[in-house]
């Protein structure tokens, strides 16, 4: 793949990326912690938001430390297919 192809890859993928895992990891975190630490649902969306920021700057981490593009939109699905598990699981997408 070509340089300037595989940079162009790498940033849409941690921009675009990033915002899908950090978004999914916002919806799977607030019933989560609403069950494991009795938070109510408003503490629960705020620190999953605050969390959410830290997924993001994570994933876009992830994404340059890939040795190739296609390696780090492998991350990307493994992670968004994790969040979106503890989603379905918990019931927010039903």
């Amino acid at each position: 793949m070509k340089p300037a192809l595989s940079l162009s890859a790498r940033c849409l993928a941690a921009i675009i990326g990033g915002y899908i895992v950090a978004a999914l990891s916002s919806l799977a975190l607030v019933p989560v912690q609403m069950s494991l630490f009795d938070n109510r649902q408003e503490d629960a969306i705020l620190i999953a938001t605050m969390f959410s920021y830290l997924v993001y700057i994570a994933v876009i981490v992830d994404c340059f430390c890939r040795s190739s593009a296609s390696r780090a939109w492998r991350n990307i699905l493994i992670y968004s297919g994790i969040f979106l598990a503890v989603c379905w699981y918990s019931g927010v997408l039903a």
